[in-house]
């Protein structure tokens, strides 16, 4: 069996799984035992991954490095034989795509674990040929159900939406907006849902009903007992500055731990829509909702997709048909009809994420 531990959070990773070996290339130089290399399956990896034969005990032969030493082996080939040769955790980033298959046979044979902080390339099609379990999501049967799963973990999702969704009930929440002349009815169902497309779609008007807060004429129900805010820029910016002073004040080492503490979250038990602001892009407000477990968010916005992003599921358009407004999936899959890993690795300010 494959278990698969995304990372999400690399100080995190190290604290909650201290024996992982990180290092992979110095790990293996200083603990390789020659005995290894007497294991046929050790001499498979070694021949298909480096192209190397395996002469005897540590003397191994490359047609271009010539004689080499098990030193001069590849991370990936390192990483194989780790899984293969111990009890271990290992970081899987060290696994070059051409490894993959050797790792499902070694899953084959023996129960393993690997973190990682990309999208493997598994087979893009059919089921995976081993029970390969992604923890904190059960078992997966695709590469299309792990970037799911990678994607919802690593940009917004992780943790902080399993706090939400606390002890598993249905938290989709319904939303209805109605005023003399318009009515908005639709239902978000992750901690992000952006909303993107065709100006005068009726975005904006929608944001202004919110802030109408009070008005007799104007009708908004939210299920769940959450509230209905916006926020703005200027809202946001005194959220940073009151951080940054306790920051300064030596009480906390960063944004995110700042926000981490409960009593500090300027916000709870609330649906935020934030329309067409730049400050959705700032690695602030990136610190901001990876810390966040108490709401959710609805950005309206054409160019968050390169800076927070979520599931592709979660992206949507407003459509309208005379004063009836809703909402309509923009990408049918994260994997058909957009690359998630594309994506991902186009994300410069994904980092402020994972700090």
């Amino acid at each position: 069996m494959l278990n698969i531990i995304i990372e999400s959070n690399y100080e995190e990773i190290c604290q909650r799984l201290p024996n992982r070996i990180s290092n992979v290339r110095g790990y293996f130089d200083t603990s390789y035992e020659p005995a290894w290399f007497d294991d046929e399956f050790v001499r498979k990896i070694i021949q298909e991954i480096d192209k190397t034969t395996v002469v005897s005990g540590i003397n191994l032969y490359n047609d271009v490095l010539l004689g080499i030493s098990p030193e001069s082996l590849s991370s990936g080939s390192k990483a194989l034989i780790l899984l293969w040769k111990e009890d271990c955790i290992v970081n899987g980033d060290r696994l070059g795509d051409n490894c993959i298959g050797l790792l499902l046979e070694i899953a084959k044979r023996k129960d393993i674990t690997i973190t990682t902080s990309h999208i493997l390339p598994f087979p893009a099609s059919g089921q995976l040929p081993v029970k390969t379990v992604v923890h904190g999501y059960g078992e997966i049967k695709s590469k299309k159900e792990f970037a799911d799963a990678f994607v919802n973990e690593v940009y917004g999702n992780g943790e902080a939406w399993s706090a939400l969704k606390g002890d598993g009930l249905d938290m989709r929440v319904d939303i209805s907006i109605q005023s003399k002349r318009l009515e908005y009815a639709f239902q978000i169902r992750e901690k992000i849902t952006f909303i993107t497309g065709d100006s005068a779609t009726g975005k904006t008007k929608m944001v202004s009903l919110i802030n109408s807060f009070g008005n007799p004429s104007v009708k908004i129900n939210v299920s769940n007992g959450f509230d209905f805010i916006s926020i703005s820029e200027s809202e946001f910016s005194k959220f940073v500055k009151h951080a940054n002073r306790r920051i300064h004040e030596n009480q906390y080492g960063s944004l995110k731990e700042y926000w981490d503490d409960k009593g500090n979250f300027p916000i709870a038990d609330s649906v935020i829509v934030i329309d067409d602001e730049t400050f959705v892009e700032s690695s602030e407000f990136a610190a901001f909702v990876n810390a966040d477990k108490y709401n959710y968010y609805i950005i309206i916005n054409r160019t968050q997709l390169a800076k927070i992003s979520d599931s592709m599921h979660e992206v949507y358009t407003l459509k309208t048909s005379g004063r009836l407004h809703w909402l309509e999936r923009r990408y049918d899959s994260p994997v058909d009809g957009y690359d998630p890993e594309a994506m991902i690795r186009s994300q410069i300010e994904a980092d402020a994420v994972r700090k």
